[in-house]
């Protein structure tokens, strides 16, 4: 929640870019280290507790018994995918803030 939200925010204060100037960079890019804090967080716990899926994080914050699935152990695979997400979503957020200070 912490990660979309910064997002969000981001986004949002990004666009005040046009009316504050340079001193507007300050939000957005405070937004974006607690966005990457946040992350960093995450992934040190899915990398301690063997976290591989989503499913597998949501059981483990639920104090569930967690499963492991030898399916979902394939760790070139999965470095792809983190790999390639991390990508998409850093393409996503670039064209939406791009879109943003257009419109402004």
């Amino acid at each position: 929640m912490v990660i979309i939200g910064s997002f969000v925010l981001t986004l949002i204060t990004a666009s005040l870019f046009k009316y504050w100037g340079d001193f507007s960079l300050i939000l957005p890019v405070a937004f974006i280290v607690i966005m990457v804090n946040a992350a960093i967080k995450l992934q040190k716990i899915q990398d301690k507790e063997n976290l591989k899926t989503y499913k597998k994080i949501l059981d483990y914050m639920d104090n569930r018994e967690v499963r492991n699935d030898p399916k979902t152990q394939n760790r070139k695979r999965m470095n792809l995918e983190k790999s390639s997400l991390a990508i998409v979503g850093a393409l996503i957020e670039f064209f939406l803030m791009y879109g943003v200070l257009s419109v402004f």
